[in-house]
């Protein structure tokens, strides 16, 4: 239902469905404008106007005044008049309708000249208040419209966040909106992400909120952080809102990284379960690394110190004092030591001892030599003597290497055996390394369990010396399933000498061949095509185009692309081209895209940009069609997103509706929004209507008394999208009937 009442009553009973609704409307266009303009005057009416008020604007000074009134004489001002009054208002101080006027006489300047003032007024646009950047946009426009600056947006990219804004399951609106940004332009990104910001306030998820704060990009624009920070205060659980001002800790620029940390420190105190203090006092640790050595600090250490000590649980404050080593004093480090050494389970004690190990001055990594011998279970002795192994001091590393390796050689679990010896090879000398391989080898073929065996085998096959080489294959040609005995082959494949490497390309192509279930086939043949060499591809090419399903066809094609010499692939690309369009599942075709455009030749960016649109478009899971779009927008032609040295005449546009809506007082809003209404006079409905679905979300915000102002200045709007019957819709839904 689409009438007055039913969306009084939608919005009444769920605002962020009305806006989610607001935003579905504005996708159909022009035509329904009425039921755009409906939603968005019941959604005002759950607004609150501000209590602030703005600081009173001093009087204009006599120089002032005079400039101001020959700015409205532009059009009889000659080009060397212009010359000095920019002059006399380059040395005004900070006055709103500065930067304006010379925006104005700048279109008397010759091109080269007036290209370089623009290019300087938008350097100073960001000082500038709100009001003196509308001002600022809206005279800009004009010049820019002459000097015929190349647009930035493309419709394409558009009608995504128009999609992507309708989307009701906040999460994927939010990845969705972020994927987009980056390829947009900042006057189209920033309202956007203002919007997200005011969607995820009004949501109040916690979960997703703090998600969001690790997923925006992170450079948001200046005047974006306020609110991002104002955002990020609201959410109430400790847990969420730690995670979140860690991500922003290390995105947020330098002024206000401290704020960040001091936040999420004091999230974390507020935090009782202990497992979960010590997640997130670990996942602060990188926080230390961008800290200004200085006074903070240590004042950040102590209160991340702090909150680490008063953890009950011993393995939690050892895992987190573990965390914090690399930025501790030697002192602390012998601490975090202890606080390892004093754990009752050897099993922790090795694997954060691993983790400490190349924190540790000789001294303690020597000691803990000692406390490692102590451990009683092999396997934790094993690991702990491995680790340290790579760190002690020359003068107790050989004997070290010998107690590991002693130990490793009689680990009862085979597999356990092997990778612990294999862990040793960099730093064994060659005799021990040989004695080491032979050793694993043979453990490797008592493995019991098939897919552990070859698995061992895939860890040993970069390591083995060739007198080896036939044996371990041996060991896999034993693997009774096809299926494990390639995967244990491919393992070894790599550093085969030519003769075997080529015996072993025919096993493997005689084994997929042999694999019933044709996914599983289809993936063996993509792993194999890195593997084998240029001349076996052409039967791997066979095998795979007999595949029954497109997917299948195609993953298997551009794996043997990426091994293929470049001038073969354009066959065998358009192939997999055609297999594409056969692909019924939308998700599944853009991941498809995504894998096949890096061989796309430069003269496809258009059926690129057609068939990324169209996948997207068949994916009906919002959570999925963001993932999609999140995996394909980088893909767009730059053609369609490429930046203008300069805005064009709608950037600039929209940077003067995004600066009047942000003006504190209604009447110089509803001002500033008529002077920008008047410059879409003729520019066309397209063009228009984009302003509109742009302004239509925000306007949504304003308390009903200041939206009533605004529309005002929309009269022009309403005319042109609904004619003089949406006139007197507008009429009655002001209260006159």
């Amino acid at each position: 239902m689409t009438d007055a009442k039913s969306i009084t009553s939608t919005v009444k009973a769920a605002p962020s469905v009305g806006r989610q609704e607001l935003e579905r409307a504005l996708l159909s266009g022009p035509k329904g404008f009425r039921v755009q303009l409906r939603y968005v005057l019941a959604l005002s009416q759950l607004a609150r106007a501000a209590n602030t008020s703005p600081p009173p604007t001093p009087p204009p000074t006599l120089v002032q005044a005079r400039l101001e009134v020959l700015g409205q004489l532009s059009d009889v001002i000659t080009p060397p008049q212009a010359q000095l009054l920019l002059r006399s208002a380059a040395a005004l101080p900070p006055w709103k309708a500065r930067l304006a006027l010379m925006a104005v006489w700048g279109q008397h300047l010759p091109p080269n000249e007036a290209r370089r003032l623009a290019a300087e007024l938008i350097g100073q646009a960001e000082r500038a208040d709100a009001e003196a950047r509308a001002l600022l946009w809206f005279e800009l426009a004009p010049l820019l419209r002459r000097l015929g600056a190349v647009p930035s947006q493309s419709s394409p990219l558009l009608r995504l966040l128009l999609d992507a804004q309708a989307m009701k399951n906040t999460e994927a609106r939010l990845r969705a909106i972020i994927a987009l940004s980056g390829r947009l332009p900042t006057e189209t990104a920033t309202p956007a992400l203002r919007r997200l910001l005011d969607d995820l306030a009004e949501a109040r998820q916690d979960a997703v909120t703090a998600k969001a704060m690790e997923m925006l990009p992170p450079h948001l624009p200046r005047v974006l952080l306020d609110r991002l920070l104002e955002v990020a205060d609201g959410i109430q659980q400790p847990n969420e809102r730690a995670r979140a001002y860690i991500a922003l800790a290390r995105s947020l620029p330098s002024d206000l990284q401290e704020r960040a940390r001091l936040a999420a420190l004091s999230a974390i105190d507020r935090m009782e379960n202990d497992d979960e203090r010590a997640d997130a006092l670990v996942s602060f640790t990188p926080c230390l690394e961008s800290v200004t050595i200085g006074d903070q600090y240590p004042e950040i250490l102590e209160r991340a110190l702090t909150s680490a000590i008063l953890i009950n649980r011993r393995p939690a404050r050892a895992r987190v004092l573990v965390s914090f080593a690399p930025y501790l004093t030697p002192d602390l480090q012998g601490e975090a030591l202890a606080a390892v050494h004093s754990l009752p389970s050897e099993r922790e004690r090795a694997t954060l001892l691993a983790q400490l190990a190349p924190a540790l001055p000789s001294n303690m990594l020597v000691a803990s030599l000692a406390v490692a011998h102590t451990m009683r279970e092999q396997d934790s002795r094993v690991h702990a003597l491995s680790v340290l192994a790579h760190y002690v001091p020359e003068s107790a590393r050989a004997q070290t290497l010998l107690d590991v390796l002693a130990a490793a050689s009689n680990l009862p679990q085979h597999y356990e055996r092997v990778r612990a010896l294999v862990g040793l090879i960099d730093i064994l000398s060659d005799p021990l390394r040989d004695q080491a391989l032979t050793n694993a080898l043979e453990t490797a073929r008592l493995i019991d369990n098939e897919n552990a065996r070859a698995r061992a085998l895939a860890l040993l096959g970069p390591h083995l010396p060739s007198r080896l080489q036939e044996r371990a294959l041996l060991v896999a040609r034993e693997l009774p399933s096809v299926e494990v005995r390639l995967n244990a082959l491919m393992g070894l494949i790599a550093t085969l000498s030519p003769v075997l490497r080529a015996e072993v390309t025919r096993d493997l192509l005689q084994g997929v061949r042999l694999i019933s279930v044709e996914y599983k086939r289809a993936r063996l043949m993509a792993n194999l095509a890195t593997l084998i060499s240029t001349e076996a591809l052409d039967e791997l090419i066979a095998l795979g185009e007999a595949l029954s399903d497109p997917l299948d066809r195609l993953q298997v094609a551009i794996a043997c692309a990426q091994n293929m010499p470049p001038d073969r692939r354009p066959p065998l690309i358009l192939k997999a081209w055609h297999a594409l369009r056969q692909i019924e599942d939308g998700y599944d075709r853009a991941s498809a895209i995504a894998s096949l455009a890096p061989f796309l030749p430069e003269g496809a960016r258009a059926d690129l940009n057609n068939a990324i649109l169209a996948s997207i478009g068949d994916i009906d899971d919002e959570y999925d069609r963001a993932s999609a779009l999140a995996l394909l927008v980088p893909l767009l032609s730059e053609q369609s997103s490429k930046r203008a040295e300069l805005p064009d005449f709608n950037q600039a546009l929209w940077q003067g509706f995004e600066a009047a809506l942000s003006i504190p007082e209604p009447r110089e809003r509803a001002q500033a929004l008529a002077q920008g209404v008047a410059l879409l006079s003729g520019v066309g409905e397209d063009v228009a209507f984009q302003a509109w679905a742009r302004l239509a979300p925000r306007l949504a915000y304003l308390p009903l008394a200041e939206l009533v102002l605004c529309l005002g200045a929309l009269v022009p709007l309403v005319r042109e999208f609904a004619g003089e019957d949406g006139l007197r819709d507008l009429v009655a839904m002001l209260g006159a009937r």
